[in-house]
């Protein structure tokens, strides 16, 4: 959602003939609706006018005053709805302060209601607060005042065989040695006379028999426990890879865990899917090409419904 700048205009504290306390002002504004509360995004209410005690032709304004007294955008929408309401969108963002707003509105009540110093001024004001919370999500009716647009078209596309280099999908890889060790409190390997590839995210590799694992620990464990199984969960460098679990072992007797914190250079042996390789054929594929434009809604979070 664009930030939109609130221009403050202290409505609030302008005179009027006319102060309507109602809690739906059924006598001027007429609001037909009002949220319970304002949550993040654009939300609304609704107001109609009365068709005769407002004066024809004059203008209404509104204003939005958060808990502090600065102003939150709010305009126009440019819809009617079904029962001739006018929409107001009130933008809520992130950073809006939270506790009760107060929305007022002024206008111009028909001259026979006023005095002849009152006639063609802002002579009638209603005002309600509201609570603003600016982290609930947002519950206001999805209004466009345009249009979405969707475009249909079709794409055809070779279709694509695919291969791996001396067909093995799962490669294999054990140049070198690794040295195990801790990077910012996350288990890593260094690789030594040999280099990681992009490909090794993810591959799974295996230490059999890890050299001088510290700190050292006093129990038995099985030779099975000893073996270090882990996947790669991202590739640093060529040489250098952050693993997804830590190196632990179990004590047979007591079924306590130990957790090394490094071991010196070690034989290992590293699985991993290959990239393949796509080379097209003479066949094809159709497929369907669907873009949606102008999803912004004018109040409303179309997110929530996706």
């Amino acid at each position: 959602m664009n930030r939109k700048p609130a221009v403050l205009q202290q409505l609030n504290l302008i005179p009027v003939y006319f102060n309507d306390e109602s809690e739906t002002s059924p006598d001027w504004f007429q609001i037909s609706n009002f949220p319970l509360r304002l949550t993040a995004g654009k939300n609304l209410f609704k107001l109609r006018g009365h068709p005769t005690n407002l004066k024809i032709g004059a203008n209404i304004d509104f204003e939005v005053l958060d808990y502090n007294g600065d102003p939150i955008y709010a305009e126009l929408v440019n819809y009617i709805d079904e029962d001739d309401s006018r929409i107001i969108a009130i933008y809520i963002y992130e950073d809006t302060s939270p506790g009760d707003c107060t929305i007022t509105i002024i206008g111009s009540a028909a001259d026979e209601f006023v005095t002849e110093e009152w006639i063609d001024r802002y002579n009638v004001k209603w005002s309600r607060t509201v609570a603003v919370n600016p982290g609930t999500p947002n519950v206001s009716e999805i209004i466009f005042d345009i249009d979405p647009e969707v475009t249909v078209a079709e794409l055809i596309a070779p279709q694509l065989n695919r291969t791996y280099a001396n067909n093995l999908q799962t490669a294999s890889y054990s140049t070198g040695t690794v040295r195990y060790f801790n990077y910012n409190e996350q288990p890593a390997l260094e690789l030594s006379n040999g280099f990681f590839t992009s490909d090794m995210s993810n591959g799974t590799i295996t230490v059999s028999n890890p050299v001088l694992p510290l700190p050292a620990i006093d129990f038995v464990i099985s030779s099975s426990s000893s073996t270090y199984v882990s996947t790669i969960k991202k590739i640093l460098t060529p040489t250098t890879a952050l693993l997804n679990t830590a190196y632990q072992v179990t004590d047979t007797q007591n079924i306590l865990n130990h957790t090394y914190n490094t071991f010196e250079l070690s034989s290992y042996a590293l699985t991993y899917e290959a990239t393949p390789i796509y080379t097209p054929t003479q066949n094809s594929h159709s497929f369907l090409d669907l873009k949606i434009n102008k999803l912004e809604p004018a109040t409303g979070d179309i997110s929530r419904n996706i």
